[in-house]
């Protein structure tokens, strides 16, 4: 097949298929991107939104049949059935009710997935051409959508990375220090075993390559592979922070240019040849410095001019943020003052920690289940783009300055809320934990005559509920489950105890907030075991071990048997036993 019109072509040996899968996702391409290994045999995938949705081979690869029967969720004699009907194959399988509409869905995407990590392993001639076009695939039954940091880490885990870029990268990150920004959600990636414990260990601290490598968490190739994703996908953060706290000063505009041979795909250099050649740099000793300079999408927002002052006030009104009507602006205060906003952005900031991804963006859950697959991409992205462009920091007043990091948290948090939507896996998990919370918030004892009073859990069910959630690894269900036992039991500090720490769970948690939390609890009940704990763990993670320290000291004098206070100071450097 040919493209109409080609708007980008090159090789693997230019720019590497992670890196285009990267850019994709980037200026979110909706169009075919054709790929040519030198052997010969097309591959065709069609984009839509940044995200791929469709792949189709030359020789029959990761066959669905094959899939399903491989999984031994379908018979061999039950595959024949099918196969020998005059219809789709997962039509034929559906209407036979051999498998259901969400295997079905999940068989798809390890298809696309299995295609896509393939192409990992194309040599670097391999040439590549994108183009709007989508006329190869209109015949075709409808895609499915799959989270593109997924696809880069099982590819490069099967296959590696193209050409020299890992080690240019590498070496360009040098000694520089880094750690996860705050506000990712690392779960994208599908991280498990020792490379989920090495991204946990990159959220909690910041260190070097070779600081990664000392820890032995995980053998070299995993360490470097996951800091050469997490860099490409601008997920690390290289700026320096400040001795008084873990403030961030940003890399200077200047410092962030001079990257000469880093794989940027924010500029247009496909036709240039391959420059990340290793060569050392002059100022090389000069970090931290930041690395491919690839920007993940964002919601362009253009900043309000303010309107002019009110007539013999000398006062500026300020402009109305988007998604906030004039009716809202004059709900409090008269002559529609800012003092509305204010007041809205200090209750969505309060409300932030609970608050799930659907409520985030306003989504319906019976509309988001209710919404074809065809449509559920630009469904999701309509919505965060409604959300986001309103609570953009841009549209923060220039007299309420302050609000503009509150309002940047509440952006991005809407940045996560979308990712997990996206994605099948933790979208089912998200929508699961809403509908749970919103049943327990409708629980109502009042029955219809002549039936049975419906009885709402308890309180302890709710809170056995969450702990046995978190151990399954859903932590915004548990939390959901854990406050719905807060909010029927208010003053327990088991409950409160547990929700600071699933909140600790979560992705993206604010620790010194969740710290101060637990200083308010042990204020109240200065002997509870499991609160100190917690803490003393969270402070840990601060890197204030001197605090960690006699936290956990107060658990053991507290209950001797404590094996999690008598591991932690082992590790510590301090025994276990009674201080004399």
């Amino acid at each position: 097949m040919h493209l109409e019109s080609v708007e980008e072509r090159g090789t693997f040996e230019q720019i590497s298929f992670a890196l285009i899968l990267v850019r994709a996702l980037d200026k979110r391409w909706s169009g075919t991107l054709l790929v040519d290994p030198p052997s010969g045999g097309q591959t065709a995938l069609q984009f839509e939104r940044g995200l791929v949705c469709r792949a189709v081979v030359p020789d029959g690869f990761a066959r669905l049949g094959d899939i399903v029967v491989e999984a031994g969720v379908v018979l061999d004699d039950e595959l024949k059935q099918a196969l020998s009907d005059d219809v789709l194959l997962g039509e034929a399988l559906a209407s036979a009710s051999v498998i259901d509409e969400k295997m079905l869905q999940r068989a798809l995407i390890l298809q696309l997935l299995k295609r896509l990590e393939r192409v990992f392993g194309f040599p670097v001639g391999t040439s590549w051409s994108y183009g709007a076009d989508v006329s190869l695939f209109e015949a075709m039954p409808a895609g499915v959508r799959i989270d593109t940091l997924r696809v880069l880490w099982a590819g490069i885990t099967a296959h590696g990375e193209m050409g020299s870029w890992l080690p240019a990268s590498l070496k360009r990150i040098g000694a520089s220090r880094f750690r996860l920004r705050r506000d990712v959600n690392i779960r994208r990636f599908g991280f498990n075993g020792d490379a989920r414990k090495l991204a946990d260990l990159v959220r909690d601290e910041r260190l070097t390559v070779a600081q990664l490598v000392a820890r032995d968490i995980a053998p070299e190739p995993v360490v470097r592979s996951i800091v050469y994703l997490l860099a490409i996908t601008r997920h690390l953060d290289f700026s320096r922070a400040e001795k008084d706290g873990d403030v961030e000063a940003p890399v200077s505009s200047s410092r962030r240019g001079a990257l000469d041979g880093m794989p940027s795909i924010s500029e247009d250099t496909l036709d240039e040849p391959n420059v990340a050649d290793g060569s050392e740099r002059s100022d090389e000793s000069k970090a931290p410095r930041r690395v491919a300079r690839i920007r993940l999408r964002r919601v362009a927002v253009s900043r309000a001019a303010a309107a002019p002052d009110r007539p013999g006030t000398g006062v500026t009104k300020a402009p109305t943020p988007v998604g906030v009507s004039s009716a809202d602006q004059g709900r409090a205060g008269s002559g529609g003052d800012v003092d509305p906003f204010l007041a809205q952005v200090e209750s969505r900031l309060a409300e932030l920690e609970s608050e799930s991804p659907l409520t985030l963006l306003n989504v319906d859950s019976k509309a988001l289940q209710a919404c074809e697959d065809d449509d559920l991409t630009d469904f999701l992205w309509d919505a965060y783009e409604s959300a986001a462009r309103r609570w953009h920091p841009d549209q923060c007043p220039t007299e309420l300055a302050e609000l503009r990091d509150g309002m940047a948290k509440i952006y991005d948090a809407m940045g996560d809320a979308i990712s997990v939507l996206l994605d099948p896996e933790t979208r089912d998990d998200a929508v699961r934990a809403f509908e749970v919370a919103a049943s327990n918030a409708a629980a109502d004892p009042v029955s219809s005559p002549g039936s049975q009073p419906a009885v709402a859990p308890s309180p302890a069910d709710l809170h056995a509920q969450a702990l046995s959630t978190l151990a399954d690894d859903r932590p915004a269900e548990a939390l959901s489950l854990c406050q719905a036992a807060c909010k029927a039991a208010p003053d327990d500090p088991d409950y409160r105890a547990s929700a600071v720490w699933i909140s600790a769970c979560l992705d993206r948690p604010d620790l010194k907030v969740l710290v101060v939390r637990l200083d308010e609890l042990l204020g109240q009940h200065p002997e509870h075991v499991t609160a100190r704990y917690y803490r003393g763990m969270l402070r840990r993670r601060l890197g204030d071990d001197v605090a960690a320290k006699s936290d956990f000291e107060r658990v053991i004098d507290a209950d001797a048997d404590h094996a999690g206070a008598a591991s932690q100071l082992a590790e510590l450097g301090e025994p276990a036993h009674n201080r004399g």
